[in-house]
């Protein structure tokens, strides 16, 4: 098969790409909907049990993220930079590019909460406030079991799977494999398209610049380590550190949390800690 699809260009990878995401997604959900009325009752679907839940998160979460770009690789002789070792020095650094980023990623999601739309454009935001209140109470939901058990699930199904089949699908197919192999497209104009894409297809609209600042920050990370080990860790972190922080802390509680994004000297310090940071990175691995 791989003869096949040998020295293909970039758009008959990309429909290739959507195809087999589009198939995978449909048997995913078919399948979940399936296996999760035969474990747990429709009873429970229809009532939006946690458990069922949890499970048919993490089935379409693997079947939309996690099997495609596995898929592809086998299709097209891609390893997705997953064959290549980073340096130890370079995965601490680049978990300390991720610490020191948030207070600035955190500024991002305050701002973008913030924003309004020409009243012309009324509808709309009215619309997309709706989706992003569906999205958090989904959230809010799923992260106020706080019972170990739960917090163990959580960190799988929301800090493991997406970590690992988000950054196959996002930085190892489209921004690696698609971009930077098949496209005239070069470099850090990669980075920001694949966090564009990763951003807007989570379709929480007022989440979308510390979601985009995110995937430019992994994706910097893949560009300059050429290994997607040091995104997916990364990304394992900041997905567990939320739900480990939801675990420990109730909403009141989290009310009565300092924000740092209300200092602008925070604020400054993260950004400048994270470009010195990334310097670090790029010096290390030019040795």
């Amino acid at each position: 098969m791989n003869q096949f699809f040998e020295n293909r260009g970039f758009w008959f990878r990309l429909f290739t790409l959507i195809i087999i995401a589009l198939t995978a997604v449909f048997v995913a959900v078919t399948f979940g909907t399936v296996f999760a009325s035969l474990f747990f009752g429709t009873a429970k679907i229809a009532d939006h049990h946690i458990d069922t839940v949890l499970f048919l998160q993490a089935f379409v979460s693997v079947g939309l993220f996690v099997v495609p770009p596995l898929v592809y690789a086998r299709c097209f002789g891609e390893d997705l930079t997953m064959k290549n070792k980073p340096k130890l020095l370079s995965v601490v650094l680049c978990v300390a590019i991720m610490m020191f980023s948030m207070p600035f990623c955190s500024y991002l999601e305050e701002l973008n909460l913030n924003m309004r739309l020409p009243s012309a454009f009324a509808g709309l935001e009215n619309w997309m406030r709706i989706q992003e209140n569906n999205a958090k109470e989904l959230t809010d939901m799923i992260l106020s079991h706080r019972e170990p058990i739960y917090i163990l699930l959580n960190v799988l199904v929301i800090g493991m799977i997406p970590a690992l089949g988000e950054e196959l699908f996002f930085r190892g197919v489209i921004q690696d494999s698609l971009l930077l192999k098949t496209s005239k497209i070069r470099g850090w104009i990669c980075v920001l398209i694949t966090g564009a894409i990763f951003s807007a297809i989570h379709l929480q609209f007022f989440g979308f610049l510390p979601r985009f600042f995110l995937g430019a920050v992994l994706g910097f990370m893949l560009l300059i380590t050429k290994s997607i080990w040091t995104s997916i860790l990364c990304h394992f972190c900041n997905n567990t550190f939320a739900v480990l922080t939801a675990g420990y802390f109730s909403n009141e509680s989290m009310n009565d949390v300092p924000q740092v994004f209300e200092y602008k000297s925070v604020i400054i310090i993260s950004v400048v800690l994270t470009i010195f940071l990334f310097w670090c990175l790029k010096k290390n691995e030019e040795k």
